[in-house]
Formats: C-alpha cells, sequence, structure tokens
C-alpha cells in the first residue's frame, strides 16, 4: 500500500497557533480539523526539503570485517538508495513555510574515525562536538550526521539531537546509534527480517530499521520546531510497533529493499485510511 505523492498539492490553515497540513490529492481537499493527534509545525517550524547524509563509523573495530558484517556496506546501500525511495517518497507531504519536503538525497559516503569512542551512551554535546569535527565545523545545513558507534550505550536504540559548530555557529543535525549486534538488548527485534527477501544479516536488518525511522523525523522535525503532535510524537513514533505487513518491504531506488517501521500521514489519517497505530488510530502508510 505505498500511497502517491505525485498529484498532491499543499495549502495551509491555521490551527491552534501551528500551521496544519490540507493535502488536496486529485482535486479533493481533506478538512482539517484541531486535532491533537495531527502532527502540526510551529509558525517559524523547520524541515529539510533535500537531505544530504553521511556515515560515521565511530572505533576501530569497523575496521575489521568479522566485527563490521555487511553492516557498513549494507548502510551505504541504505542511504545510496534512499534518493527518491518509497521511504523518502512519504515525507513529501510535509513542507514549512519555504515549501514542501522533497525526496531529493546526497549520501556524501562513509567515514571511519579509528579513535576509541567513550564507554557507555554518549552525551549530546560528544556526538555534536564528533560530527562537526567530521563536517570540518562546516556542515551541510541540510545534512544529517549519523553517527554509529562500536561500543554499545543503554539508549531504547537511538538519539537525535542538533546543535551548532564553531565559532560560526553553523546548525547541525545528528543522530547517534550505539553498537546494534542483533542480539544482545536494548535493540534486538530479528524478527523484523529474516533476510531471505533482503540478505540482510539480523543487525544490518536492525540498523536498517532504526536508520529509516530517525531519518524521517530529522528530516520532517530537524531542530525541534518541524512536523509532531501534541504529545510530541513524530511521523515515525506514531507509528511506532507499526510494520507493513509479512512481505512487503520499502524499496529504494538502487534497487535495495528493506523493512522499515510504517510511518504516519496526516492525509491517510484525514480520509481514514492506512493501518492503525497502538492507539488505534488509522494514519499508518508504506
Amino acid at each position: 500500500m505505498h500511497r502517491s505523492v505525485t498529484a498532491r498539492m499543499f495549502a495551509g490553515v491555521l490551527v491552534a497557533g501551528a500551521v496544519l497540513m490540507v493535502a488536496r490529492e486529485q482535486g479533493g481537499f481533506a478538512q482539517g480539523r484541531a486535532d491533537p493527534d495531527l502532527m502540526t509545525i510551529s509558525r517559524s517550524g523547520q524541515v529539510l526539503r533535500q537531505t544530504t547524509t553521511q556515515a560515521i563509523f565511530w572505533g576501530s573495530e569497523w575496521n575489521n570485517p568479522t566485527f563490521a558484517g555487511d553492516v557498513v556496506t549494507g548502510l551505504d546501500t541504505f542511504f545510496d538508495g534512499f534518493h527518491d525511495s518509497q521511504l523518502a517518497d512519504l515525507a513529501t507531504e510535509y513542507y514549512d513555510r519555504t515549501g514542501p519536503i522533497t525526496a531529493n538525497s546526497t549520501y556524501l559516503g562513509h567515514v571511519i574515525d579509528s579513535t576509541a569512542p567513550p564507554a557507555g551512551t554518549l552525551t549530546t554535546s560528544v556526538v555534536i562536538d564528533k560530527a562537526c569535527a567530521i563536517a570540518g565545523n562546516n556542515p551541510n545545513p541540510n545534512g544529517v550526521y549519523f553517527i554509529y558507534t562500536s561500543t554499545p550505550g543503554n539508549l531504547q536504540c537511538a538519539l537525535r539531537t542538533w546543535g551548532t559548530c564553531a565559532k560560526q555557529k553553523k546548525p547541525i543535525q545528528v543522530v547517534y546509534i550505539p553498537h546494534i549486534n542483533g542480539v544482545d538488548p536494548p535493540c534486538n527485534n530479528v524478527s523484523i527480517d529474516d533476510g531471505s527477501v533482503t540478505g540482510h544479516s539480523g543487525a544490518l536488518a536492525i540498523y536498517g530499521n532504526v536508520t529509516g525511522n530517525q531519518i524521517m523525523n530529522a528530516i520532517t522535525d530537524p531542530r525541534g520546531t518541524g512536523w509532531k503532535d501534541s504529545q510530541g510524537d513524530g511521523m515515525s513514533f506514531k507509528c511506532d510497533g507499526i510494520f507493513p505487513p509479512a512481505g512487503q518491504f520499502f524499496l529504494f531506488s538502487n534497487g535495495s529493499q528493506w523493512r522499515i517501521r510504517a510511518k504516519w500521514s496526516n492525509a491517510a489519517y484525514l480520509a481514514g485510511t492506512g493501518l492503525p497505530n497502538l492507539a488505534g488510530l488509522k494514519g499508518c502508510v508504506y
């Protein structure tokens, strides 16, 4: 049930001090309403209309093929194919005052930083400083820098944050994902993809799902002023635990397939379509 967005136009209305998306699809306007289950964006809210990504593998262990397995090469494939993918397409119903999000994405490749990351869960300042250093304190303003450490953390699965680099205060968006082996908690749901179709290891399957969730949240809410509901949940978290039916995968532009959690669509919710989330609200699409 991949939803086409090629025939969509956009308009804005004010709802409770925020700009609420009203989608007009194939000639018909969906009816917007002041609903706490809808995602809204603040007046000065920001999205990433196109993205640039870079993967940073922090720790010398990533140079060891036994340790890395298919994760480094697999995530290269993920980011390379994200451009114009079915997943990226789902964000295009959202926008800010400069226009709608596009499915355009550029991958800068990966970097292996062989220095040792600090033990345990890293703080936001540590991951921002590392991403700024890799970017030479000149990050792409549309960039999302993903840091994958060789050490585990105590996070649920990932941490998404933002900040600025150096005295120039150039904005940067960062996602930090501690080491995942597909077995140990807290992020060990190997059942999401057995690899029979994708060829992915259990670890890569989880990395792909977590990365897919975080990149979509970063695109629609890069700096805390973007799209979320009254509880602060964005388009990935509103569909927490909801996957496409068995045997359904997100197709990427390079032909790779990924088993990733469904994403929230305001348009589907208003139309009463999509899969129900854990609260029973329809609107999760894939």
